[in-house]
């Protein structure tokens, strides 16, 4: 909690959350991408609730710290990420993805920024369904020979049309170019908004109030996970057997080509 004396009362500025069982929830089971957002508080106290979204195995949203401050700035900010840097014990950032801004005292993460908010940007000069189609089938290409087809293909649809979209670091949000340290390869910032829906009801509640219910809504959460766990057939995770399932039914269909030595070459059927 950060406070301050206004005629001489005690009054907090900031308040700060970090349950250590998502603390240590994040460290051991979750991926190494953190999302930041900010939602206002529609109680009788306004202000705003910076929260830090992670997800874990499953990739399902994993909240982590949370803060109630009077408004988003540099100031409140820096209290948030330093706090949770500490607790994380995060040190620079190395080996570190975030999303959606870089901030001085995690000078060394991996940013990237939210796919649907460019998009939202984008589209407003570049209305079009084959234009949205295109958007989505660039910012997910995996590889550059995809990245530049896909590229070369937005360009037929208008004049300036690239350059308007490479005003967006393309590193930043298309798939090709991610680190691969966090083994996620998500293009949006959708965790923190779910988050933000999810505790809807509770921002409209008083500060204490609000924080407890956060708390116990958590609680809950946590418990249904790990009942949800105990369903598993196997040590993978459904999202990602699922991902498995669709790759072997690809596979089959693939034909081997053997060049007479001890190479093979692996081709789509």
């Amino acid at each position: 909690m950060d406070r301050e004396t206004v005629l001489g009362k005690n009054l907090f500025v900031y308040f700060y959350v970090c349950l250590d069982v998502l603390k240590k929830g994040w460290k051991e089971g979750c991926r190494i991408l953190i999302g930041f957002d900010g939602c206002f508080l529609n109680g009788a106290c306004k202000g705003e609730l910076l929260v830090a979204v992670g997800r874990n195995g499953n990739n399902q949203m994993f909240p982590i710290v949370w803060a109630v401050v009077d408004k988003e700035t540099k100031h409140s900010w820096s209290f948030f990420i330093n706090y949770l840097k500490e607790d994380l014990q995060l040190g620079t950032g190395q080996g570190l993805t975030v999303m959606v801004f870089k901030h001085e005292l995690l000078p060394n993460v991996e940013v990237r920024m939210c796919a649907r908010h460019i998009w939202s940007n984008w589209s407003k000069r570049w209305k079009g369904e084959e234009k949205r189609k295109q958007f989505w089938r660039y910012s997910k290409a995996t590889f550059e020979v995809k990245y530049s087809d896909e590229l070369l293909k937005i360009s037929r649809l208008g004049n300036e049309i690239n350059d308007d979209l490479l005003h967006y670091p393309h590193v930043s949000w298309v798939r090709t170019f991610f680190q691969e340290h966090s083994k996620c390869d998500v293009i949006e910032n959708n965790m923190c908004e779910t988050f933000n829906s999810w505790i809807l009801s509770c921002r409209h509640k008083s500060i204490i109030t609000m924080l407890e219910e956060i708390r116990r809504k958590l609680m809950t959460r946590i418990v249904d996970m790990v009942k949800f766990a105990d369903t598993w057939i196997c040590d993978i995770v459904p999202m990602a057997r699922l991902i498995l399932e669709e790759n072997k039914d690809k596979s089959r269909a693939c034909k081997v080509f053997w060049n007479a030595d001890v190479g093979f070459e692996i081709g789509e059927g």
